[in-house]
């Protein structure tokens, strides 16, 4: 790597650095996205002793990376005296669990930041230096990675397991000697195996890494080795000769003869490589990993396949009967895709797909085999989160910078015709590659900018506080503000869905003063049409019924975007129609008594 395109590098890999950890203390100490508590809490709990993560919603893995540098936090503040023994610790991250959570997220954050180091390295080895500082630079910027970069949670780590199966796969397609190759694939067998005890779906990375195997050179497959250069001339990229069949031949029927029989050759030669000795062993392999990061598969096996067994019932039912979006789930992660790349960068990705599948290399189809089949598996089921389309941007990215390039080498002579000094093929995949990426850029920045102020729960939250007087009896919808269910309040935390399953007039009989509601509950819509307009009927009866304390709300004017369910943990969507981050917060007058009288 030259010293310019080092420092290029540099440059990039910074630059998604403070795009990940800035804002990253959003909500703390309380945390508002649903899963992060269950792979920070769940490590303080087990350096108790006990390893059984008692849940399997999601896999071990990373619960078991938290101990294991809890563990060396743990040490280092028992040397220093900061607490006396294990419950000391506990006890401290109860009181306030802020400085832990944040050296979680910035350690999920470096992950972030490595998965754009490894997505740039395999773009160069399959295009060449410049599509491989474009990738990273794209993914750098990616809006949807960098806003869940900023949560302890699963969906990062698995596009950088995706990451390095791809650069996997791309090693593979470049070795030639069998006995190297089968070494590769027992490395992908473990590979995959940790891939899925962090992220059950990104079983995915079996895809590149079985593909390449079966396509690498030697297996007779009338395609173009890997990749070519994308004409830096810096002795980075790769060129390779596509093998197209009969281009040379006259005879047509000769070219069919031809083609025939390496087709022929093609199919047994794949089939021998199913049963060669080293699949079986990254098999083994791959099991034997899984089950080290999460050996209470075994141990504990009735939990473990209960909730694998509620997670592919949910797939197929949906999520606690809510309807998500009323697309089917093909169209939600492209409109996912289009809010969390922006519309210029999915298109890249797109046209990089099309590119890939049209064309006759064995890395174009590798790559575009992964988000491809992603998209078709996630959008067959009811259990739709944005979140789960992450794992396919590493190979998107690729896709779009290696469409970026090409569009430029094919501008560079038309722009030559137009004008007497045209810029070099570089500076010029540069302008496109920023042009492609600066709605995304421009998004993960406002978002940044919006985690840094308060989040109206905290605001809400405040207020109970200064203006409700001690003893008030308050039903508090979860997901609403944290308050204090042993303090000065008497609280009760209802459901996100259960509120309207108990009339407004039994809340008053029961005593309750206050209620206070959110709108990422109440905004929600159900799969079942009747339940749902007996919802929706309850919350309008509830606004026109009942007096408004205090309404704290995420825009100007009272106002909020529409309801994307990815909104639950952070902006999403419409962030410049935002002024801070969370739902929009109402508060309920019920009763009278210990209540504030007078509206806001």
């Amino acid at each position: 790597m030259r010293q310019r395109d080092a420092r290029v590098l540099i440059a990039i890999l910074g630059v998604a650095t403070i795009l990940r950890v800035w804002g990253n203390g959003w909500g703390l100490p309380f945390t508002y996205h649903p899963d992060e508590h269950q792979y920070i809490d769940s490590a303080v709990a087990m350096l108790g002793g006990d390893l059984n993560p008692g849940r399997f919603n999601n896999p071990s893995l990373l619960k078991y990376m938290n101990l294991a540098w809890l563990w060396l936090v743990y040490g280092a503040g028992r040397i220093m005296g900061s607490w006396p023994d294990v419950a000391g610790f506990q006890a401290n991250f109860a009181a306030d669990p802020t400085w832990l959570y944040r050296l979680a997220r910035t350690a999920f954050a470096g992950m972030g930041v490595v998965t754009v180091a490894v997505t740039g390295h395999a773009a160069r080895r399959i295009y060449g230096m410049r599509t491989g500082l474009i990738a990273a630079a794209l993914l750098a910027g990616a809006f949807l990675h960098v806003r869940d970069s900023h949560y302890a949670v699963s969906d990062v780590p698995a596009a950088l397991w995706v990451a390095l199966a791809v650069w996997l796969a791309v090693v593979l397609l470049d070795e030639h000697d069998d006995r190297s190759a089968a070494r590769f694939l027992l490395l992908g067998g473990a590979l995959t195996g940790w891939a899925i005890a962090t992220k059950y779906s990104a079983a995915i990375v079996l895809l590149p890494i079985g593909l390449a195997w079966l396509l690498r050179p030697g297996a007779g497959v009338g395609v173009g080795a890997s990749g070519d250069g994308d004409g830096d001339g810096d002795g980075d990229g790769r060129s390779y000769i596509d093998d197209d069949i009969g281009d040379d031949i006259g005879d047509e029927s000769v070219a069919r003869t031809t083609r025939a029989r390496r087709d022929r050759r093609t199919v047994a030669a794949m089939a021998r490589r199913l049963v060669h000795p080293a699949v079986f062993g990254a098999a083994i392999l791959m099991a034997v990993a899984f089950l080290s990061a999460v050996p209470f598969a075994v141990l504990d096996r009735p939990a473990f396949w209960d909730d694998i067994a509620t997670l592919a019932r949910r797939g197929q039912e949906g999520f606690k009967g809510l309807a998500i979006d009323p697309s089917p789930g093909w169209i939600f992660y492209l409109k996912s895709l289009r809010w969390g790349l922006g519309a210029p960068l999915l298109g890249a990705s797109i046209a990089g797909l099309v590119l890939a599948v049209r064309s006759r290399r064995r890395a174009g189809w590798v790559l575009a085999a992964l988000p491809i089949v992603l998209w078709l598996w996630m959008g067959s089921q009811l259990l739709m989160f944005a979140r789960f389309m992450i794992p396919a941007l590493p190979p998107l990215m690729i896709l779009a910078a290696m469409a970026v390039v090409k569009a430029a080498e094919r501008m560079r002579p038309w722009l030559g015709r137009r004008s007497a000094r045209t810029p070099s093929a570089g500076v010029l995949a540069a302008w496109l590659a920023a042009v492609v990426l600066a709605p995304s850029f421009v998004s993960a920045v406002r978002a940044n900018v919006l985690l840094g102020r308060p989040d109206t729960r905290d605001l809400a939250r405040a207020w109970v506080e200064a203006e409700l007087a001690p003893g008030t009896r308050i039903l508090l919808q979860s997901g609403g503000p944290e308050l204090d269910e042993d303090g000065a309040f008497v609280v009760e935390r209802i459901g996100t869905l259960d509120l309207p399953e108990t009339p407004l007039e039994a809340w008053h009989a029961q005593g309750w003063d206050v209620l206070i509601t959110q709108s990422h509950a109440t905004d929600r819509r159900l799969l079942d049409a009747e339940t749902d307009a007996a919802y929706q009927r309850y919350y309008g009866e509830l606004e026109s019924t009942l007096p408004v304390l205090a309404t704290f709300a995420p825009g100007p004017g009272g106002g909020r975007p529409p309801f994307v369910y990815a909104q639950v943990y952070g902006p999403a969507t419409d962030l410049w129609s935002l002024e801070r981050p969370g739902p929009l917060i109402r508060i309920y007058r019920l009763g009278l008594t210990g209540a504030a009288t007078d509206t806001p």
